[in-house]
C-alpha cells in the first residue's frame, strides 16, 4: 500500500513557493551602508572637536594665541610614563578685529606654555616663537 498526501478534495498538494532568506535585502544593505557612514563621521568629528584649554595674550596686547585639545584624546587610556598630554592646536589672532592669523598643530598641548613673544624696539610684537615647532613673523601691515 502506498502512501500518499492528500487533501480534502483528494489531490496531492502543490510545493510551497521557496522564499528568499534575502529577497528585499538591498534596502537593508544600502540603509546599513548610509548608517555606518554617517555613525563615522560622527565619531569622526566627536573625536576632533577642538576643546578650548587656555589663552596667552601678548605683551603688547594686540595679539592672542588661544590653545585647544582634541576631544578625543579625553577618552584614551593613559599608560603610566607617557607623556600624558594631550594633542591640540594653537591659533593666534588680532585683538583688534579678532582675525584668525594662523594655525598650527600641537603634539603635546603643554608645549603651548614655550610660546615667546619677540618685541621691536618699539615694544610692539614682531614675531612669535617656540623652540623647534612654531615661527610666526607678523607682517607690518597686519598693524
Amino acid at each position: 500500500m502506498k502512501i500518499t498526501d492528500k487533501n480534502s478534495s483528494g489531490n496531492i498538494p502543490e510545493q510551497p513557493e521557496k522564499i528568499s532568506r534575502f529577497k528585499g535585502c538591498g534596502w537593508c544593505l544600502l540603509m546599513f551602508a548610509i548608517l555606518s557612514g554617517f555613525l563615522y563621521w560622527c565619531g569622526y568629528k566627536l573625536y576632533h572637536k577642538e576643546i578650548y584649554r587656555g589663552e596667552i595674550l601678548s605683551p603688547c596686547g594686540k595679539y592672542r594665541i588661544d590653545y585647544y585639545y582634541y576631544a578625543g584624546e579625553s577618552v584614551i587610556p593613559i599608560t603610566p610614563g607617557s607623556s600624558s598630554d594631550k594633542a591640540g592646536c594653537i591659533y593666534i589672532y588680532r585683538q583688534t578685529d579678532n582675525k584668525k592669523l594662523f594655525r598650527e598643530e600641537l603634539p603635546m598641548i603643554q608645549l603651548a606654555g614655550d610660546i615667546s613673544f619677540h618685541k621691536d624696539e618699539k615694544g610692539n610684537t614682531r614675531a612669535i616663537s617656540a623652540p623647534g615647532w612654531l615661527f610666526y613673523e607678523i607682517e607690518k601691515d597686519s598693524r
